[in-house]
């Protein structure tokens, strides 16, 4: 027998058509296809279409009738909605005494009014087996469905009046389940907003974040901006100091000195204003002279005279002259020479001293003969 009328085991006793093959070994279970097409569906059962791996498994409490004829499958259905018993074509056969003829079979769905009463008349798929009491959206949109509803029936079963239906009845109008559909839609788009809010709401958190973030960062680099101007003005002020340091400085003696007494009171006064000697050596650098030899002898011509020159040796001893070593000119020199060249020694330094000061002489008759050339 190709088609099998059946009782599944849900609370409600709905009763449905299916393929034989559609029944596990045991004839405990039936598999159902998940079309949603009715076309689809009629062409499973007509068929006997092979069960697939997302085919839904019901369980099966007892089976009413089985037949080679779907039309007859589909009127024992309607009959089942109202008896509890039914006998195959073999047990009639068996009663009678004689074989049955069965009908020729033929597409379940037509133009034909009839066809459409009986889809009109048809009740929604059987439930889930004992599954959780909250169901998901997916699964009671499938209880409400009316699809396949010719092949499918419910046979009223009498319970206690407080026990609720969790099912629809047969006569479930399409305006009320049009209206389950809208409020089902009002409430997944009620919670689609919701989701939206909060996602709004923490967007709007992570920008005041950034914001602050960005606020901070650019208040720190203002503070490092300023830090930044205000060393480059220190070190401005500092290269102008340098420059003004670098001048000659304002002393109250005119250079080169004329008298061996201007020689000890400028002595004296290098001795009484160290400002004046850091000041004075750093403008003696600035003279020329790429040896140490040029450049002591070019800051001894700008600070002292032939005339004086002549009246000193470094040391001072076996003659008559006065010792240049002593003097803080001579550690004055010996500075500035020493802050232009960096390999200068104070030895090299006070050997071009004691040369300088020892053709002293000689320089200062030469210039006498030029002057009296020059006059003559």
């Amino acid at each position: 027998m190709a088609y099998v009328i059946v009782e599944f085991g849900d609370e409600n006793g709905r009763i449905g058509a299916v393929h034989k093959s559609w029944l596990t070994p045991l004839k405990k279970q039936a598999y159902w296809p998940p079309y949603k097409e009715q076309e689809k569906f009629d062409k499973a059962l007509r068929c006997g279409e092979n069960v697939q791996s997302s085919w839904t498994l019901w369980s099966v409490d007892r089976i009413f009738y089985q037949t080679d004829d779907i039309l007859k499958a589909r009127q024992k259905l309607k009959e089942a909605e109202f008896t509890s018993s039914l006998e195959s074509e073999c047990d009639e056969a068996a009663n009678t005494g004689r074989q049955k003829r069965k009908k020729a079979s033929r597409k379940l769905f037509g133009s034909s009014e009839e066809d459409s009463e009986e889809e009109e008349e048809s009740l929604p798929r059987p439930p889930p087996i004992k599954r959780s009491t909250v169901t998901s959206r997916k699964e009671a949109a499938v209880l409400k469905s009316p699809r396949h509803s010719h092949l499918v029936s419910t046979r009223l079963v009498q319970r206690p009046t407080n026990q609720t239906d969790n099912f629809q009845s047969p006569q479930t109008s399409k305006g009320t389940l049009h209206h389950q559909n809208a409020a089902e839609q009002s409430r997944e788009q009620l919670t689609v907003t919701g989701l939206n809010v909060e996602f709004a709401k923490f967007i709007f958190l992570m920008d005041v974040l950034v914001v602050d973030k960005l606020i901070a960062l650019v208040a720190r680099v203002k503070e490092q901006n300023d830090e930044i101007l205000s060393w480059i003005a220190k070190q401005d002020n500092k290269n102008t100091n340098n420059i003004s340091s670098f001048g000659m400085p304002e002393i109250p003696f005119s250079l080169p000195l004329q008298t061996q007494q201007e020689l000890l009171e400028f002595n004296s006064y290098l001795i009484n204003n160290g400002e004046k000697y850091t000041a004075l050596g750093s403008y003696l650098t600035t003279l020329g002279g790429d040896t140490i030899t040029s450049k002591t002898n070019r800051i001894l011509k700008n600070l002292i005279s032939d005339s004086v020159a002549s009246q000193f040796n470094f040391y001072g001893q076996r003659s008559t002259k006065q010792a240049f070593s002593t003097l803080l000119v001579k550690s004055l020199i010996v500075d500035a020479v020493k802050k232009s060249i960096s390999n200068a020694t104070d030895k090299a330094i006070e050997d071009t001293i004691k040369t300088w000061l020892k053709h002293a002489q000689e320089r200062l008759k030469k210039e006498n003969v030029r002057k009296e050339k020059i006059q003559s």
